[in-house]
């Protein structure tokens, strides 16, 4: 799968899943119908991908309703200043071998986003064919968010009731 981000692309973030302790937002682009947390599930339907795809819906779960996001449950995939990680965890916390990975960015132990993600085939993710978009992409976004909450304060953390608050039309630029 190849990703093509023109310079100029907007994304705006959405809500996607609330959970007790967390909650899930994803970001969208302006041209596209779903998010990019869809688009991984979309994309990932297949029975090939099933068991993978259990994996990381019960850490969802089990993030968002029993433990928060934690720092320690998310693999650090940052690049380039950009904040992206991924899950699941490592193998410290899964005795399953998972090769499916979801990037996300964890802004605190009750908000995260998530975007998308693929199979990894290469020791790294700089060297996968399949991720390494996704990868790029994730940690593009990430430093866009970034940009928005400390540089130009766009965005509020309210870490005292789990969410982002922004301008319904805010649109970030990747």
């Amino acid at each position: 799968m190849i990703i093509n981000i023109k310079m100029n692309k907007f994304v705006k973030i959405i809500p996607a899943i609330r959970y007790k302790k967390v909650y899930y937002y994803s970001v969208q682009f302006e041209d596209e119908e779903a998010s990019l947390f869809l688009q991984f599930v979309n994309n990932h339907l297949e029975d090939e991908y099933k068991e993978q795809m259990a994996i990381i819906r019960t850490w969802l779960k089990k993030i968002g309703n029993d433990i928060g996001a934690d720092i320690d449950y998310f693999r650090p995939e940052g690049f380039r200043g950009g904040d992206a990680s991924a899950l699941p965890p490592s193998f410290k916390y899964i005795a399953v071998e998972c090769d499916l990975r979801l990037y996300c960015m964890r802004i605190s132990k009750s908000i995260v986003i998530l975007f998308n993600g693929a199979k990894k085939t290469a020791q790294t993710a700089q060297e996968c064919p399949s991720v390494r978009p996704h990868f790029l992409l994730a940690n593009r976004i990430a430093k866009a968010i970034d940009r928005a909450i400390i540089e130009d304060r766009d965005i509020i953390i309210d870490d005292e009731n789990g969410e982002l608050i922004f301008g319904e039309d805010l649109m970030l630029q990747i």
